[in-house]
């Protein structure tokens, strides 16, 4: 069965913020969840609990994901080395299988593909079995096809060891299509993010995945490989958290 993972935000954000993201780990695991993403964002100030939320992710067999909402290259098109250096050591403290950025304002010209990969390179995360990973974010510079093809393509030309977050639902801010995006960009994916878009008066909602057999989520999700992990980015609400929950991770894994 393909593993399932649920995203924090998934929860709320004031009812992460104040509960804690360590409160959603038995949720997500008692739901059947493969793993967790952890959100940087919801963390008030640092030092981050990383260390306590591994020794926390100990206790159950859960993939773990760090997301951190920071762009890959800066508006000048160069490498973000003030943060991405602290992401990455962030990821490694608290144990995650997956680190996942936006891509920011990449250019071909500009963007010295080499220096990431040295960055990469010294802090080895191959050897630590994690997964850089680039998300198709809700900007014309960071989600849109073109762009992140030509980052992808660069980094497979020269060997930069960063797969593709690929979300499903973000191309409508962008008024991308999601089925070229995925034709397109599939031979870099390694993690899909799941949520469904509806327009509400003339503006965008995550709303979660309608279980209808006829619709195109379910087409979209068929264009890759059935081992790549899927997460679930919209709302879980309910008296019951663990068992909606487990409605949508069943809902996700079975197509």
């Amino acid at each position: 069965m393909t593993s399932v993972i649920v995203t924090t935000s998934a929860f709320g954000a004031d009812k992460v913020k104040s509960l804690g993201q360590h409160y959603f780990i038995p949720v997500v695991a008692q739901a059947g969840g493969s793993g967790i993403e952890i959100r940087r964002e919801f963390f008030a100030n640092p030092p981050y609990p990383l260390q306590e939320l591994r020794e926390m992710l100990r206790q159950y067999p859960l993939i773990t994901v760090y997301s951190a909402p920071v762009p890959l290259w800066n508006s000048d098109g160069q490498l973000n080395v003030l943060d991405l250096p602290v992401i990455l050591e962030e990821g490694v403290t608290l144990g995650a299988q997956y680190i996942k950025v936006s891509l920011g304002h990449y250019n071909p010209q500009q963007s010295d593909i080499l220096q990431l990969k040295h960055l990469l390179e010294e802090f080895d995360l191959g050897h630590r079995g994690i997964q850089f990973t680039v998300e198709n974010d809700q900007t014309p510079w960071g989600g849109t096809i073109e762009n992140l093809h030509r980052f992808f393509t660069s980094c497979r030309s020269h060997h930069v060891p960063v797969g593709m977050t690929f979300d499903i639902g973000n191309w409508h801010w962008t008024r991308s299509d999601r089925f070229e995006a995925a034709e397109k960009l599939k031979d870099s994916v390694v993690y899909v993010h799941c949520k469904h878009v509806e327009s509400l008066r003339g503006e965008l909602h995550t709303v979660p995945l309608p279980s209808d057999p006829g619709e195109d989520w379910r087409a979209l999700l068929f264009m890759f490989d059935k081992d790549i992990p899927r997460a679930i980015e919209f709302p879980i609400e309910g008296d019951n958290l663990t068992e909606t929950a487990a409605g949508y991770i069943k809902l996700i894994a079975q197509v």
